[in-house]
This record gives structure tokens, sequence and C-alpha cells, in this order.
């Protein structure tokens, strides 16, 4: 069941496209549609991630991105779960809302750990198919995952 879903493309004033993706959801896994597919893609870079939860029964310090198309980390164990994954989201902190409760925060970004995925030749992609991993297993609880992407095409590299 999805309760929220945005998604934004705006372009940048450096000619790139930032993509930004808000998701409340129950469940870990979910495709986002792209309204103007983005041709000719030749990086996409992760700016910030963010993923929160209330569950205290989970005691994880990750959250494991995939996005089909977008695999960046690779692994000589097929079966390890950070294999063909793009990011992964560290635990940050623990905060208390208004109503008291615990909201587990994990996060990425950019300057941490320079997440970026090069194409050769350049890529088209018209949705996003995201999953999210705590440990082993697609997250199956009330979440909110937040992306921002920076993607270059290759009209707006300089010549």
């Amino acid at each position: 069941m999805d309760l929220d879903k945005r998604d934004i493309i705006q372009r940048v004033p450096n000619g790139k496209r930032r993509v930004i993706i808000r998701k409340t959801s129950n469940i870990g896994k979910y495709t986002i549609n792209i309204r103007f597919p983005l041709k000719n893609i030749v990086n996409i870079k992760l700016i910030k991630a963010t993923f929160s939860h209330k569950e205290e029964s989970i005691d994880n310090d990750y959250i494991t991105l995939h996005i089909d198309n977008l695999s960046r980390i690779e692994s000589e164990n097929r079966s390890n779960i950070f294999e063909n994954s793009f990011a992964v989201l560290d635990f940050n902190k623990n905060l208390k809302n208004s109503a008291n409760e615990n909201i587990y925060i994990y996060s990425n970004t950019y300057e941490e750990n320079n997440d970026i995925v090069y194409y050769c030749p350049p890529i088209s992609l018209s949705s996003f198919k995201i999953k999210l991993y705590d440990g082993d297993n697609i997250v199956n609880y009330i979440n909110t995952f937040k992306l921002e992407l920076e993607v270059e095409r290759l009209s707006d590299r300089r010549t």
C-alpha cells in the first residue's frame, strides 16, 4: 500500500537533472515511473538518500539500496546482499518525534561515499525500480524513503 508518493525532476543550473523521490510505504520494493524518460545518461550520482522508520524490533546498522540498472557495488560472493546494489545507507541517529516515538534514521550522501555510476555507452531510463533491504530481507514495515540523484546526460557535457 502506498501512503504517499512524490517524484520530481528538475533542471539545475549546471545543466544536469535532479531526480527527487520521496515515498512513504509499508513495503521496500516499488517502481517510480518518470513522466519524461531520461535519455543518453552518462552518469548518475547519489546526492543524498535517507530512510527512516519507527520499528523498535529492527536492529540493523544499515539499509541496502538496489535500483535496477544502477548497480555499483560488486562482490565475489553472489549471494551477498551487497552484490549489484547501488548504495548502503548507514544508521545515522535515533530521534524522538512529538509523540515521543523513536525514529530510526539511516543516510548516505555523496560527500561521505562518492556513490556514482558511469555508463558507456549511455543508457535511457523511464523508471526507477527500487528495492530496500534490511539485512537479507526486503523491508516490510512502514518507512519513509527520500532519494536525490543527479543525472548527467550526454547533451549536458560541454565540448
